[in-house]
């Protein structure tokens, strides 16, 4: 199985392998207060351990960080630990696992899902990158219940185009350009 988080306290998810027609996805909800790495570390760990026991995960791949020069306003020291600390975790688990693991450049995964990879510049703020996420997973058949879900969702399918694989969803004469927000 390949998987794909959209790694933060409110975790996006989704998952598929070839012979899936559509990929599974939700969002899990991380315990522990605000900065507190190691309850949300080992609740990451159960959730992932248990896609893993529905099929072995064989791919994961996860939202890379932010460039420091793209923090300005967005984040501050205990966000910044605690979304390393659980991409490191991520890491590990995929490794522990034997599973290929890839850090994904936000800017990378939205040009191809949105058409749009670049915040600074683009005229966008997050929310609005989110909402085209969840509009793009809308037309493409999928309800993802938040943006969390719906930005992990984005991640598979630029994962899945990195890989070659074309899945059920893209037809190779479709035709994704930029969503208009």
């Amino acid at each position: 199985m390949w998987v794909a988080l959209d790694i933060a306290t409110r975790c996006g998810w989704a998952a598929w392998e070839p012979g899936m027609d559509k990929p599974i996805y939700g969002t899990w909800t991380l315990p522990g207060e605000p900065g507190e790495v190691g309850r949300k570390g080992c609740e990451l760990h159960r959730k992932l351990a248990d896609l893993h026991r529905l099929s072995p995960i064989e791919r994961l791949y996860f939202e890379g960080g932010i460039p420091p020069s793209g923090l300005s306003g967005f984040s501050n020291m205990t966000t910044i630990y605690l979304l390393a600390g659980l991409a490191a975790h991520a890491e590990s688990f995929a490794y522990a696992v034997s599973a290929r693991c890839r850090n994904v450049p936000q800017t990378s995964w939205r040009k191809h899902f949105v058409g749009r990879g670049i915040r600074k510049g683009s005229g966008l703020n997050p929310k609005q990158f989110k909402a085209l996420s969840t509009k793009r997973c809308h037309e493409l058949g999928w309800m993802p219940q938040d943006d969390n879900a719906a930005d992990a969702l984005a991640i598979l399918d630029y994962a899945i185009h990195l890989a070659g694989v074309t899945p059920p969803w893209v037809d190779a004469a479709t035709f994704r350009g930029p969503i208009d927000g």
